[in-house]
Formats: structure tokens, C-alpha cells, sequence
């Protein structure tokens, strides 16, 4: 074969074959996956399940066919209702991607429920993402809870576990504090508007014992994802979003989470953490208030103490009223000489400056000008200054002024003048 014809069969082959950046094509590849597959819904048993520093969650889904691995992030991974091992069966949702780093495939997941509640999960995080961008979640919205209530009110069921807990709890921490329950459902169907009507009747009620309610505690037991559903309504969540007071929740366990939880201002992992977060114990108050006794204490006695000091000085001074006088003297002497040391010196000083410029005056008078040879010339008429010869006409008369005396003179016809020549 001909060089020449090897060489541009070569230089064809080159151009007709892309050669790819390894990171380049591997974004590639991901962008086709995700255009062509996201987002995703895979079940599979979990394995090897890993919870990092960060909260983000990483592990693999396997079955019989393969396995695949999976990253949930931190700000997914909070609202997992029980936290998931090793061989659970269960269904995610998310968005397949190539990790650039290592180029391995891998499933973003943005939710994860057990087998068999995927239908409730994903209603929940329908509602959440809705109120979510409504603002119902936003920190900035949510109101301060008072760190001493006079009047709490609790919105639970009577027959509720959790409300024993709660009532046991403030009596202990905060026996002062006057308490109202207000009963409602807390499961089934009529829950929702029954939780409604408590909230609306506990944020508006007032005593003449302790006056308004002035902090809401939202409580319930824990239990499963149905048995919580009633805490995922919507009228509710906007109910709590409304309330005139501030709303704690401590509904369930410390992994359960429901939207009520998100829009009230303050989140309890449980019912008794909700009895401790609304107010301070009366025992810390009474440790607050002797260490408070102890520094006011120590501060009066450090002042008495000052005082007393002060006062020993006091007496010192006017036991010896002579010798502070004699002191005083001796210093009002001091000022008086060096008051005049220092007049002394400053009419010195302008005595010199004062001659200095006689000095100078004396050198700049006229008459040490005409000591020197120079001659004052003036018109006779006017007065006026001569300091050109060509300023005069004949016959002008000028007088002339010398160091000893004045002489007038008239300028001769032919233009010269009759006035004395130097050396003369």
C-alpha cells in the first residue's frame, strides 16, 4: 500500500472517532441515564447500610439480579419514620446519577419506606413539599416560646398514656404552673377536626386564676404511620400555623416525625421532652435564684467593706487637720514659685523679640537710607515722588530732600538738572 494513501486513511479514521475526557465522558453518560430513567422507583432488600458523621446515609438495594448503590442525604434521610438494617425489604424513590469520582452508578434516594407503606409515605411528602413551599415550615415564621408560662394547655386524649406522662412531668418541674387539658381524638377518621376544634378552644381559653393560655403542649403516644396519620392533616397544619399562642408537639417517638411537628414552633422527640422544654424547672429556679442571693451577698459585702475603708480614711484625715494644711501650703508655695519663674522667663523672652524688631525697624528707616548717599526727590506743587528723570519738563521745580535738610530746585531748559552730583 502506498504511504501516502495509509496516512490519510489514518487521518480519517482520527476525525471520524471522538476521542473523550475520562470525567467528560462520564457526564455524559450520566446526563443520558437521568434523562432517560429519572426519576425512579426501585424495591429491593437493603444491605450493608452505612450512617455517616454528616447524616447522609449511604448503602446498596439487592435482590436475586443484582444489587445497586444508593446515597440518601442528610436533609432526606430526617424524615425516615424508624431507621432502616441490614435485609429490610423496601421501596425508595430518587434519581439515578454517576458518581464523577469513581464512575460507578448510583440511585439518589429521596425517600425510603418499608414495603407495604410506600402509599402513605408518599402522600406525606406530597403534603410536606406543598405547605413546605406555602412557608408553613419557615423558622422566621414561628414564634418564641416564653421561658416562664403562668397557664399551659394540653391538647391530648384523655385516655392517652401520654397525657399521664406530660401531667406527671409538670407536676414535678413546675408545680406553679396552672395547667388546662383540653380532650380530643388523636386517631381514626374524626381526628383531624377534633384536633382542630381543641387547638382553636385551648389557644382562646382564660382563667381568673393565671389568665390566657400562654403556651400550647400538641401530644400523643407513639405508634405506626396510620396511627399517626391524623397529625399529617392539612387543615391542621394550618390550624397550628394560625394559633395565637406557640405550639409544642411532642407526638410519638423520638423517630417519628409528622407535619404538625414541622409547622409548630417548637419540636419534641416525645410527649415528656414536651413537658420539659415549656418551662424550667421550679429546682433550677431555686438554684438560680441562691446563686443569684450568693453574688448579692458577696457584692454588699464588698461594698460594705469598701465603705468602711473609706471611712477609716476619712476619720485620719480629720483627726490631723494641721497636718493636711501644712501640705497644702508647701504645694500652693511650689505653684507660686514656679508661677513667677515662669512670668520671668516669658517677659524675658519678649523683651528680646521686642528689641529684635526695634532692630529691625531702625535698619529699615528712611532716614538710615539717606545717611547712606540717597536723596528724596518730590515735586514742589504737588508733593508728589520723583523717581524718573524723564517724568520732568523744564523749568519743573522739585524739592530735594537730603539727610540734613531740604533744598528746592528747578530742572534746567536743556533738560539737565542743577542738582548736586554724587562726589560733588
Amino acid at each position: 500500500m502506498n504511504p501516502k494513501n495509509e496516512a490519510a486513511s489514518e487521518m480519517n479514521r482520527d476525525e471520524n472517532h471522538r476521542i473523550w475526557a475520562v470525567g467528560s465522558l462520564i457526564l455524559a453518560i450520566g446526563d443520558a441515564i437521568s434523562g432517560r430513567f429519572n426519576p425512579v422507583r426501585v424495591e429491593g432488600e437493603i444491605g450493608s447500610w452505612t450512617t455517616a458523621s454528616s447524616g447522609h446515609c449511604y448503602f446498596t438495594l439487592k435482590d436475586d439480579g443484582g444489587q445497586l448503590r444508593c446515597a440518601m442525604f442528610k436533609r432526606h434521610a430526617a424524615f425516615l419514620e424508624h431507621q432502616p438494617k441490614e435485609g429490610d425489604w423496601v421501596r425508595v424513590s430518587g434519581r439515578l446519577d454517576v458518581y464523577p469520582a469513581r464512575g460507578d452508578l448510583q440511585l439518589i434516594v429521596e425517600s425510603l419506606t418499608a414495603a407495604g407503606q410506600g402509599m402513605w409515605y408518599e402522600k406525606f411528602l406530597e403534603l410536606q413539599k406543598k405547605l413546605q413551599s406555602q412557608g408553613l415550615f419557615d423558622p422566621l415564621r414561628k414564634r418564641a416560646i416564653p421561658s416562664h408560662p403562668k397557664h399551659v394547655a394540653i391538647v391530648s386524649s384523655l385516655e392517652a398514656a401520654a397525657l399521664r406522662d406530660v401531667c406527671v412531668t409538670l407536676k414535678r418541674r413546675a408545680p406553679h404552673v396552672h395547667v388546662t387539658v383540653f380532650p380530643t381524638l388523636v386517631q381514626g377518621p374524626l381526628a383531624p377536626s377534633s384536633l382542630i376544634k381543641a387547638l382553636q378552644a385551648a389557644q382562646s381559653h382564660s382563667c381568673d386564676l393565671a389568665g390566657p393560655v400562654q403556651l400550647v403542649l400538641l401530644v400523643r403516644g407513639g405508634g405506626s404511620l396510620e396511627d399517626l396519620w391524623s397529625f399529617n392533616d392539612e387543615d391542621l397544619a394550618h390550624t397550628i400555623a394560625a394559633s395565637k399562642v406557640p405550639v409544642i408537639s411532642g407526638i410519638g417517638h423520638e423517630t417519628d416525625f409528622t407535619i404538625a411537628d414541622f409547622v409548630s414552633d417548637l419540636r419534641a422527640p416525645t410527649p415528656t421532652a414536651a413537658a420539659e422544654l415549656c418551662c424550667v424547672a421550679l429546682t433550677d429556679e431555686l438554684k438560680h435564684l441562691e446563686h443569684a442571693s450568693r453574688v448579692m451577698l458577696h457584692a454588699l459585702q464588698r461594698k460594705r467593706h469598701q465603705t468602711s475603708q473609706a471611712i477609716v480614711g476619712l476619720q485620719l484625715r480629720l483627726s490631723q487637720p494641721n497636718r493636711h494644711w501644712i501640705r497644702h501650703q508647701q504645694r500652693l508655695d511650689e505653684t507660686h514659685s514656679q508661677m513667677l519663674r515662669v512670668i520671668k522667663s516669658y517677659r524675658h523672652d519678649q523683651q528680646l523679640r521686642v528689641h529684635g524688631y526695634a532692630t529691625t525697624l531702625q535698619s529699615l528707616h528712611p532716614q538710615r537710607v539717606l545717611e547712606r548717599g540717597y536723596a528724596w526727590v518730590t515735586t514742589e506743587d504737588d508733593e508728589r515722588l520723583v523717581t524718573r528723570a524723564s517724568s520732568l519738563r523744564p523749568h519743573d521745580r522739585v524739592n530735594v530732600r537730603f539727610s540734613d535738610g531740604t533744598q528746592s530746585m528747578t530742572v534746567n531748559p536743556d533738560g539737565s538738572s542743577n542738582l548736586p552730583r554724587m562726589g560733588d
